[in-house]
C-alpha cells in the first residue's frame, strides 16, 4: 500500500499483536508491538505500545504521528 501511495518505507508505522503481523511490523519504518502481543511480534518491533485495553494504538499515534516523528 505504501508503495502504491508513494509513501517511503521510512514514513510508515505498523502496529501488530500476533504472529501474522510480524513481517508487517518488521518492515515498517516504525514497527510497533502491543504489550499484549505475542513474543514473535515484540522480537522485531522498534517500540512496545501499551496494552490494547489502555488505548495503546492511540498513544502511538499521538506520540509518533501527530508530533512529527522523524524516524530512527
Amino acid at each position: 500500500m505504501a508503495e502504491r501511495l508513494g509513501v517511503p518505507q521510512s514514513a510508515t508505522v505498523a502496529c501488530g499483536d500476533a504472529g501474522n503481523d510480524r513481517a508487517m511490523v518488521a518492515w515498517a519504518g516504525l514497527g510497533v508491538a502491543m504489550a499484549n502481543g505475542s513474543d514473535d511480534v515484540k522480537e522485531v518491533a522498534d517500540v512496545i505500545a501499551p496494552h490494547v485495553d489502555e488505548d495503546g494504538v492511540a498513544q502511538i499515534i499521538e506520540r509518533y504521528c501527530l508530533n512529527g516523528y522523524a524516524g530512527g
